[in-house]
């Protein structure tokens, strides 16, 4: 291979990574051996566009007065490789219907991220995550950091600097986006999402800002099926006397009860009390409801006061 496709095979690289500036590519081709001119670097750019996939674009945009270059994939499939082997049968249950509202989302929420630009919401609509508690919230200004694949459906991970907090909410939910003003402290951030997301029990927002030991019992059939899945990152299983054992260490959110309900009977909340507490609650609510004795409206019991020393 020619010094100048191996060039353009770093270069390549590199842009699908991250953004970079027309500087450090400089820096880097220089420190491989391969320094060139800036003026034949811009050559080699215009030249990398017709080596790339058809879903594959080059991008730019100023930060700081400078230049960055990236390369954004327009593939947003999520699913595994096998997936489309004709012996595999899919049944698409839980996954969502990417519809173009939501396609075009993705398309402006990605570059946002990658220009490390904010996003002008004019209307969040509904209530996936609890996060937005007015249901629908308007004029809303936050910095993409992360989009997140969860059970079948796409989420915006964002901080809002007005709340100061990390909230998430489902790319279907937003309406009318606009990239915003380049803003610092990404990285900051990042590690904020990155930490908030592993408090939660999939994407929905904890009842407050504790972190619980949460132990769960589950009976022998169901408990092999549970030790054959990946539900939370602090999850350990163990066999104790037949019955199966689930430790976790997460907060407590809508979520964790969804889940733990459709275990229906074959589980078991062995602690916190609080958790007992909310579980106890929502089987309550779900008898008043069934019984006609509380109006059929949307309802989040999960943003209500609860008592944490519980």
């Amino acid at each position: 291979m020619s010094n100048y496709l191996k060039r353009l095979k770093h270069i390549s690289r590199w842009l699908k990574v991250e953004p970079v500036s027309i500087n450090d590519i400089l820096k880097r081709l220089e420190s491989k051996g391969m320094a060139v001119s800036r003026r034949q670097l811009h050559r080699d750019l215009g030249a990398l566009q017709p080596m790339l996939d058809d879903y594959e674009s080059l991008n730019s945009f100023f930060k700081a007065g400078k230049k960055f270059f990236y390369i954004q994939n327009s593939l947003f499939k999520s699913e595994s490789p096998e997936a489309d082997a004709t012996e595999i049968y899919h049944t698409n249950f839980y996954k969502q219907n990417i519809t173009h509202h939501i396609q075009s989302n993705l398309k402006l929420t990605r570059k946002a991220i990658t220009e490390r630009k904010s996003l002008k919401i004019k209307l969040i609509k509904d209530d996936e995550t609890s996060d937005n508690t007015d249901i629908d919230a308007r004029n809303i200004v936050v910095c993409p950091i992360k989009i997140v694949y969860h059970r079948g459906s796409y989420y915006l991970a964002c901080f809002n600097d007005k709340s100061k907090q990390i909230e998430i909410f489902g790319l279907r939910q937003l309406k009318n986006l606009e990239l915003g003003k380049v803003f610092d402290n990404f990285k900051v951030h990042e590690k904020q999402v990155l930490k908030e997301l592993k408090t939660r029990f999939g994407v929905t927002k904890n009842i407050n800002n504790k972190v619980y030991d949460i132990e769960l019992k589950f009976t022998p059939v169901l408990g092999r099926f549970i030790e054959n899945h990946h539900w939370h990152t602090t999850q350990k299983i163990k066999c104790v006397d037949g019955d199966y054992v689930m430790n976790l260490k997460c907060g407590i959110n809508r979520e964790l009860m969804g889940w733990l309900f459709q275990w229906m009977y074959n589980v078991k909340i062995v602690k916190p009390r609080i958790l007992k507490n909310i579980y106890q609650k929502t089987l309550e609510e779900t008898k008043l409801l069934f019984n006609d004795e509380r109006p059929f409206v949307y309802r989040n019991i999960f943003i209500e006061k609860i008592d944490d020393k519980l």
